[in-house]
């Protein structure tokens, strides 16, 4: 990852569940200290005391800078710098196209957009300091469809149903104008449903 795990400080956003309470935990065992934050500052906590003395809670809404600030002088104040962070809120709009309204999409970008940007504002301009010239993990091109995610190549790096690996050979298969065995396109699909220590696992190893 190009981060010694073992001595490193993260801050994580949107712990209070799922991939960012995975991802806290499976840093923790690491070896690092993690700031583990959520807008709901007791779910925040809870995560907090079951990792333990590495972990430090707070509250933070990601569509708030002074919150992003905060959370990163905690960090600083606590555990002397920052060597990864990792944005890990997002929220969906749900409905007909035409049923959603205006405000729910600007609240989709405001969240899923504007608060990678939000952060990018507030942690790398400690790297441009000096103040912690590790500050966020560096990216690489993921391989064979994969997306870079942390550091790591990852595949889906999002937990719900998977396609089958037959169901996706047939489909390349079909693009490439070859003959598809009868029974990997005729056979009903299975989905397999994928949990959220999956994608820690894909990031940071078991």
């Amino acid at each position: 990852m190009g981060v010694d795990l073992s001595s490193a400080v993260a801050v994580i956003t949107g712990v209070g569940s799922g991939i960012g309470r995975a991802t806290a935990h499976s840093l923790a065992r690491r070896g690092a200290r993690v700031v583990v934050t959520d807008i709901n500052v007791g779910r925040a906590n809870a995560v907090a005391a079951e990792i333990g003395a590495k972990a430090i809670a707070a509250g933070c809404d990601v569509t708030s800078v002074a919150d992003l600030e905060a959370a990163r002088d905690l960090a600083r104040e606590r555990f002397g710098r920052i060597d990864v962070v990792m944005n890990n809120v997002g929220v969906l709009a749900v409905g007909a196209v035409e049923d959603i309204p205006l405000e729910a999409w600007q609240r989709v970008v405001d969240v899923n957009l504007l608060s990678i940007a939000r952060s990018n504002l507030v942690f790398l301009l400690l790297r441009q300091a000096g103040a912690a010239p590790r500050a966020g993990v560096p990216y690489r091109r993921a391989g064979d469809g994969g997306r870079a995610c942390g550091g790591r190549d990852c595949n889906r790096p999002v937990p719900g149903p998977h396609r089958p690996r037959r169901r996706r050979r047939a489909q390349r298969a079909r693009l490439r104008h070859r003959r598809v065995p009868e029974t990997d396109h005729q056979t009903p699909p299975l989905t397999r449903t994928g949990s959220p220590d999956a994608p820690a696992r894909r990031m940071m190893g078991p």
